[in-house]
């Protein structure tokens, strides 16, 4: 396995006054692995800890974080000297946010300054940099703009090829379809799916259900921090559905592709979920 996260817990210092305190949970017992060549989508409702466990993987939690389990890449486990290590290296990030590009800084040049951070000389950083992105779809107008000029789904490019650039083995991708139309989507998935090829993985964290089963091999549901279950992922794709969790049927149907229908989970499906 590439990546494998065993027993993952993730819980926040919270102050209840001036002078008590409890603790919050974002993340419960998580374990799943990836293997090498492999797309894995993680699924689940909004505040479900999907991009807190992104977050976790690529060792950036905030300081009042307390982490428990285990987290392996390449079988070694990961703790700071070793994300330090990997990051931006070997573990690639796209984030969500948009406003991870400086505005100061031309695309290309964040582009090959990610490639220097990964260790590669001036000249060899220029040439990844420049293949990485037309490899995302970047035209050179594109690439020598600042981030202001360019529309949402040429920065979600640019945000990859800084992800990707580094020649990471597994790259993690945190909603990298959001506010995109189809064709772009489309595109952004299948640049993934091919980045997985050929030994590296994917991780996908994703709202879209849809676009993620379409390119990945397995897709995990994540609950109130917690793994549901994990299905493959033609099973979605062909609506092969019987015997899946209740809490994955009811959330699958509220899609809009599926007509937003809203069934009522079961008591026990509600408290244990």
């Amino acid at each position: 396995m590439l990546l494998e996260i065993d027993n993952l817990s993730v819980r926040f210092q919270r102050y209840q006054g001036a002078f008590s305190r409890d603790e919050l949970t974002g993340v419960d017992g998580v374990s799943l692995s990836i293997s090498a060549g492999e797309v894995v989508a993680l699924f689940g409702e909004s505040g479900g800890g999907k991009s807190l466990l992104a977050h976790a993987i690529m060792g950036l939690l905030p300081a009042n974080a307390t982490m428990s389990g285990t987290i392996r890449f390449d079988g070694i486990a990961l703790d700071q000297k070793a994300y330090t290590r990997l990051r931006g290296r070997e573990i690639g990030f796209v984030p969500q946010a948009l406003s991870a590009l400086d505005p100061l800084m031309r695309i290309d040049a964040q582009v090959r300054l990610a490639a220097r951070r990964a260790g590669l000389a001036p000249a060899a950083a220029r040439k990844a940099a420049t293949a990485c992105l037309a490899t995302s779809g970047l035209s050179a107008a594109a690439s020598a703009s600042l981030p202001h000029r360019l529309s949402v789904g040429m920065a979600r490019r640019a945000l990859f090829a800084i992800g990707a650039v580094g020649g990471a083995r597994l790259v993690v991708a945190d909603e990298p379809t959001a506010c995109l139309d189809g064709l772009s989507r489309d595109l952004a998935m299948k640049r993934l799916r091919a980045h997985a090829e050929g030994g590296r993985a994917v991780l996908i964290i994703s709202h879209d259900i849809a676009a993620a089963a379409a390119i990945a091999d397995r897709i995990v549901i994540l609950r109130a921090g917690r793994v549901i279950e994990t299905l493959e992922a033609w099973r979605l794709r062909e609506h092969k559905l019987a015997g899946a969790h209740e809490y994955t049927r009811a959330l699958l149907a509220a899609l809009p592709e599926n007509g937003f229908r809203t069934p009522t989970l079961s008591p026990a499906a509600r408290e244990h979920a």
